[in-house]
């Protein structure tokens, strides 16, 4: 008998784990699911688990189990809203207090807790600043651990979302309980060796360093447009230092004075390309104020 946790962990996109988290939140029961015939000309168990037996009465879904038709169905109100979520796989000293009264909301799709120390998390990626705040403000110092953070996946590829659940859950161990840590995948591939880009100091963050860097990519989003945005980023990444020192001048030219003070004080000329690219992958991560 699959539990829960199985279940999410078979699960191939992104899709199909907001809908099963979704339908978790019903608190369905798994102890009315039979087991399916073996393989014949005429029968065979569930197409998607092949497990469980199909539903006899299921329409066009008759050939899934009742657990996968419910998916299934739910997967297709879920596709939009997926390509812009994140999951949060977290080990933690003891599951935050906002995860113990959790209900789903228009921007919290679902939540899973899977033991005292561990839970899964799904949410619109816009509000994950908002959702880290409100953890500070509840646990604060008392809340200890790994909180990793990665994208959905809009496509099975070879690797699909179950399975980089599992590499999460296989780096968990990573960083002491002494305080409460962040690490935060840009693309799935990261998870399955994260030592490149923690050499880069890229990856691992405490929260309060990770959340800075939050408000730092919405100031920027906030005060140098689009435009100006995609120039600044080809002049930081330029290998010729005098070319920079040309252009930059003529740039801040451009620039209100409230977006010059700013990338003055953070000195982001200094800043190594890594770090550059990370604050542009951010700003799909944050709203305008």
């Amino acid at each position: 008998m699959l539990s829960r946790f199985d279940w999410l962990r078979r699960c191939r996109t992104g899709t199909e784990l907001l809908a099963t988290l979704s339908y978790f939140s019903k608190d369905p029961s798994l102890a009315d699911l039979n087991f399916g015939p073996p393989f014949s000309a005429t029968k065979g168990p569930c197409l998607r688990c092949l497990i469980y037996a199909p539903v006899a009465d299921g329409g066009k879904y008759r050939r899934y189990c009742k657990f996968c038709r419910e998916i299934l169905i739910r997967k297709r109100w879920w596709a939009l809203k997926s390509s812009r979520a994140v999951v949060i796989w977290g080990y933690v000293n003891h599951i935050p207090r906002q995860l113990q009264e959790f209900k789903p909301s228009r921007f919290i799709y679902g939540a899973y807790i899977h033991d005292r120390q561990h839970f899964l998390l799904s949410m619109h990626r816009q509000h994950l600043r908002e959702w880290l705040q409100e953890l500070a403000l509840y646990d604060g110092l008392d809340l200890g651990g790994l909180i990793q953070i990665f994208p959905t996946l809009g496509q099975w590829r070879s690797l699909n979302m179950g399975d980089y659940l599992t590499w999460a859950i296989h780096h968990e161990a990573a960083c002491s309980m002494d305080r409460l840590w962040v690490r935060f995948f840009t693309q799935h591939d990261q998870l399955i060796n994260p030592k490149i880009d923690d050499q880069k100091g890229i990856l691992t963050w405490t929260a309060s360093e990770f959340l800075s860097l939050l408000e730092m990519t919405e100031a920027f989003r906030a005060n140098i447009y689009s435009e100006e945005q995609k120039d600044l980023y080809e002049l930081l990444i330029l290998d010729d230092p005098t070319q920079e020192q040309f252009y930059w001048g003529r740039f801040l030219g451009r620039l209100s004075r409230e977006a010059k003070d700013m990338l003055t004080a953070w000195k982001i000329r200094a800043w190594p390309k890594e770090r550059v690219k990370l604050l542009y992958k951010l700003i799909n991560y944050v709203i305008l104020p």
